[in-house]
């Protein structure tokens, strides 16, 4: 490679499972008591490619039990790793060009932060705890338990109005212990060598601006956009606290990312926790790509109900805050942080030359027109809860 980014681990696969084997071979009975150390075979069952990992789902065999785990090896394409793949659009996250090894590692210490905080959780039959049962740096390659569940974006999506065989509308309990297990993870101890981002008003009204900027030219003259330009760092000040509180992020926490059991026990997984953040952050990112569904932008809502989305962001909130006031302003400024940088890379993928131009446009055109809607109505929240 030419440009800088690190170069991606050469996946041995072979040499991978050998890893395994011997690590199932020495670990098993820690791993599964029911397995007997020393006699453990290992089998691959599925294969999957991902754009920045491998998934493999292996099952262990002592010979009388069989029990699956899942191995993920960090193995992005070199596109994902290019120092330019953001154009020159702003991010609510600055690109870190991390190695596979070092991006494996870090999914690995989240998952011990989540495997400490769930684990002591009181009411347990809430979540679900994904093991991290062992990190391998030479393959950057993660050993988690199995999970037998679909994830909560794919059941929310089978509730869809449009899906051909659509499932009744879900429980408020998944949503609620989303929030719940978000709640416990951000009780965890905050390491100080996390840089800190988005923790102060100026900060957001930064941001605030930055966004604008780029999507007021992109986007069209949209008086949402041109208010956050003119004035974001005097919103940022009106509906935020002079000190906001940071906590380790989950990086990515997003339905997809949350398995689903049947009764809405929720585990959460893929976490990548680069940066102390305040907490609205994680929760913002989980409700706004509630709210910006593919499928509900390019259906302009009609795929799921207003009252729905209402009600489930009403048990996420109340899952993480209890009977806590819920930051109405803060949430909403985070919110509209979060839309934004989804909205400018909406708009900044859709001006990348490539296959099929015009159908390229006209989807951009349809999901910035719910982009906008959802701007307009945070943007509303945050000058409602403005201090006078």
């Amino acid at each position: 490679m030419t440009d800088g980014s690190p170069s991606p681990l050469a996946l041995d696969v072979p040499g991978l499972l050998t890893a395994v084997t011997e690590r199932a071979r020495t670990e098993a009975s820690a791993w599964f008591p029911e397995l007997r150390a020393g006699s453990v075979s290992v089998r691959v069952r599925q294969a999957t490619e991902r754009p920045r990992c491998r998934l493999f789902r292996l099952d262990l065999d002592d010979g009388r039990t069989v029990r699956p785990v899942v191995v993920k090896v960090r193995h992005s394409e070199a596109r994902l790793r290019r120092p330019d793949r953001f154009g020159d659009r702003p991010v609510l996250a600055p690109v870190r060009l991390l190695s596979d090894e070092a991006t494996g590692r870090c999914e690995y210490d989240g998952l011990v932060l989540l495997r400490d905080a769930l684990a002591r959780a009181a009411a347990t039959s809430r979540y679900g705890v994904l093991r991290p049962l062992a990190w391998l740096p030479e393959h950057a390659a993660i050993v988690t338990d199995y999970v037998p569940h679909p994830t909560l974006r794919t059941r929310l999506l089978a509730t869809s109005r449009l899906h051909p065989r659509r499932a009744a509308a879900l429980p408020d309990t998944p949503w609620s212990n989303a929030g719940a297990a978000l709640r416990h993870f951000h009780t965890q101890p905050t390491s100080s060598s996390l840089l800190p981002r988005a923790g102060t008003p100026e900060q957001v009204g930064e941001l605030f601006q930055q966004f604008a900027g780029f999507l007021l030219p992109r986007a069209g003259a949209l008086p949402v956009l041109a208010d956050l330009a003119a004035r974001g760092a005097e919103l940022a000040t009106g509906c935020l606290p002079r000190e906001l509180p940071l906590r380790t992020g989950h990086g990515d926490f997003v339905a997809n990312n949350l398995f689903a059991g049947p009764g809405g026990e929720i585990t959460v997984f893929d976490p990548l926790p680069l940066w102390r953040v305040p907490p609205y952050q994680d929760l913002a990112t989980l409700l706004v790509g509630l709210r910006v569904l593919p499928v509900q932008a390019g259906s302009h809502g009609l795929a799921f109900s207003e009252r729905v989305l209402d009600r489930y962001e009403s048990a996420v909130l109340t899952g993480y805050f209890g009977e806590e006031t819920v930051p109405a302003g803060a949430l909403a400024a985070f919110q509209l942080l979060v839309l934004l940088d989804r909205w400018s890379a909406l708009v900044s993928r859709g001006t990348r030359t490539g296959r099929l131009p015009h159908v390229r446009r006209v989807r951009v055109w349809t999901y910035s027109q719910h982009y906008h809607a959802e701007a307009r109505r945070l943007f509303r929240r945050i000058v409602e809860s403005s201090v006078p």
